[in-house]
């Protein structure tokens, strides 16, 4: 239970957006559950640490937990945890202009996450791989990937995401000069 509630702080912690804080308090939970039949718990301290990291913009540390995290998931053979991961996996790398890996993991998850019914997984993978697009600059490409994210956050009632494609696709609109269409996404994300 000290393990539980280290791991709690640590994620208010991380929410207020105080990180040193947070990666002490996730580093307590990781000590608590360092031995062997806490495989499940380790993976959410390891998830959370690597969080805190991506909120720090620190990359590559990131990615290192997401790795011990991703591989604790699939030794439990927690589906939903390997989606997960791997679409971490696949933003930090997108953050460090490593486009090929990037695509990799959110391709790696979408089958993963489509086979269990995570629709906010689904949701989560269109939308790196539209983001992914926008960077290559294939702006037709990234709108068949982020008009159907959007469908599934709107159905979710997840607000969160919604708002994230809705400014995705403006940018998108924006950046083919369509002020209009560009104007109507943003104004729906406010």
């Amino acid at each position: 239970w000290q393990g539980r509630v280290l791991g709690c702080l640590g994620n208010a912690f991380e929410r207020m957006g105080e990180y040193a804080k947070a990666l002490e308090y996730h580093q307590g939970c990781l000590q608590r559950f360092s031995q062997e039949p806490y495989l499940r718990e380790r993976s959410f301290a390891l998830n959370n640490i690597a969080n805190v990291y991506i909120a720090l913009g620190e990359f590559a540390k990131a990615i290192t937990y997401h790795e011990q995290s991703l591989r604790l998931k699939r030794q439990m053979r927690d589906t939903w945890g390997e989606g997960s991961s791997l679409q971490n996996l696949g933003v930090c790398y997108l953050q460090l202009h490593d486009l090929e890996r990037a695509e990799c993991y959110f391709r790696e998850s979408l089958p993963i996450v489509e086979a269990i019914g995570d629709q906010e997984g689904i949701s989560i993978a269109l939308q790196g791989l539209g983001d992914i697009a926008v960077k290559r600059g294939d702006f037709g490409q990234a709108l068949t990937y982020y008009q159907p994210s959007l469908t599934i956050s709107e159905t979710l009632g997840d607000r969160y995401n919604q708002v994230q494609t809705l400014l995705n696709l403006g940018k998108v609109y924006a950046q083919q000069t369509k002020p209009r269409e560009a104007q109507s996404y943003w104004q729906r994300a406010l």
